[in-house]
């Protein structure tokens, strides 16, 4: 734990590296807002957020601090903002030009006052989350409290369209495994970077497969509070599963509090639904060459010589244990608990699973995975996380 405050807390905000990507975002929500509201429409929202903006916090952060930054980082900026335009408005949208583009674009805060202010845009400074934030996200924000404003509702989810596309897009596509995105979520950062110097974070819980935090302190929230409370939580908090889905189908967010709406914290779950099977049974001789197989949710039996599958949810499991092989057990009164034993493959000589089921006409199974310890634990393990509600809602029967 940091123990200085995130109000405190500084990080190195390069401007020409950065100021592309707000390029970038103005042109996707010009675009957006021109096929979706029309050309007076959007022109008359724009105008609203440029008309009379002055801004003593944004004066404030530009006025002091700036520095050149060092000969091998400098970027030629106006090259990369030129190649944005033909991509956004490769033809004219409502009547606006790629030229006419660019103009109302540089009239929106902070890309106006940075031009005044700066010759070069090749300057850095050690900077607050906050002052980044107002810099990223003020006039934005002011563009969903005039869609708000002027829209209603409809005007809150074409913002909310255009925020959740936009925070895929910044993931660029990248695509991976759950637990390369956990890793890379809850991994320290080289460098001091927004996050660092905006969030105060306590991990309660970290796998493979979920990762759990509360946030303690969050400078997105307190900046939205601030200054624009009425559209804090749609900007800051309402994509994060979006964007999470976006690198992995499997991936869910489950949070109850937060910061923003007036929580003690933000509880984060994120964890991975295992689509996928969690243990797949090699199939042997001994088993006739069967699939077994243990998911988040359930048990997949393949049975060859009733031509079927069994798919047993947790919620009709009363019992899965180990086996001694049945050539032992079955004089025993305990084999025969919930019924007759279905025995699936060779399980008359070999140690084994057994899973009684509350309901069904075969409710006594039998059968031999490569591993029986092993497919025990995987399943007990799956049973607790669903149980939990991880997966899923649960009944609280205890899996023996």
């Amino acid at each position: 734990m940091n123990d200085i405050p995130c109000a405190k807390r500084v990080f190195p905000f390069r401007l020409a590296s950065w100021l592309p990507t707000r390029y970038a975002s103005y042109l996707h929500w010009l675009s957006h807002l021109l096929e979706r509201l029309g050309h007076d429409c959007t022109l008359s929202l724009w105008q609203d957020v440029c008309q009379d903006y002055d801004d003593e916090l944004l004066l404030r952060i530009l006025r002091t601090g700036w520095n050149d930054v060092a000969q091998d980082r400098v970027i030629d900026v106006e090259e990369s903002i030129a190649a944005l335009f033909p991509r956004f408005f490769p033809v004219a949208i409502e009547g606006v030009s790629e030229e006419k583009a660019r103009q109302l674009v540089e009239k929106m805060p902070p890309i106006n006052q940075l031009k005044q202010t700066f010759p070069s845009l090749n300057v850095w400074k050690e900077t607050t989350a906050y002052e980044a934030l107002h810099l990223s996200f003020d006039g934005f924000a002011l563009l969903t409290e005039a869609l708000m404003r002027f829209h209603g509702k409809q005007g809150e989810l074409i913002a909310y369209d255009l925020l959740r596309e936009g925070r895929i897009k910044a993931g660029g596509g990248k695509t991976g495994s759950a637990a390369e995105f956990i890793s890379d979520f809850t991994s320290e950062p080289e460098e001091a970077n927004i996050f660092t110097a905006g969030l105060e974070i306590e991990s309660v819980h970290v796998s493979e497969r979920e990762v759990v935090l509360q946030i303690k302190e969050c400078e997105w929230a307190r900046y939205f509070q601030e200054r624009h409370p009425q559209v804090g939580y749609l900007m800051a908090c309402s994509t994060d599963e979006a964007a999470y889905r976006a690198f992995n189908g499997n991936l869910r967010l489950r949070r109850t509090s937060t910061l923003m709406e007036g929580g003690k914290v933000c509880d984060f779950r994120i964890y991975a639904v295992a689509h996928e099977p969690l243990y797949v049974s090699k199939r042997m001789p001994r088993n006739l060459w069967q699939d077994y197989r243990v998911f988040s949710d359930r048990i997949e039996i393949q049975c060859r010589f009733l031509l079927s599958t069994f798919i047993i949810p947790f919620n009709n499991i009363k019992e899965v244990s180990l086996s001694r092989p049945l050539a032992i057990e079955i004089f025993r009164a305990k084999a025969w608990k919930g019924g007759p034993p279905i025995k699936l493959d060779f399980v008359v000589f070999y140690t084994h699973i057994v899973i009684r089921r509350n309901s069904g006409l075969l409710r006594n199974l039998r059968f031999t995975p490569d591993d029986p310890h092993l497919f025990l634990s995987v399943c007990r393990q799956a049973h607790q996380h669903w149980e939990k509600g991880l997966y899923g809602s649960a009944d609280n029967r205890p899996l023996n």
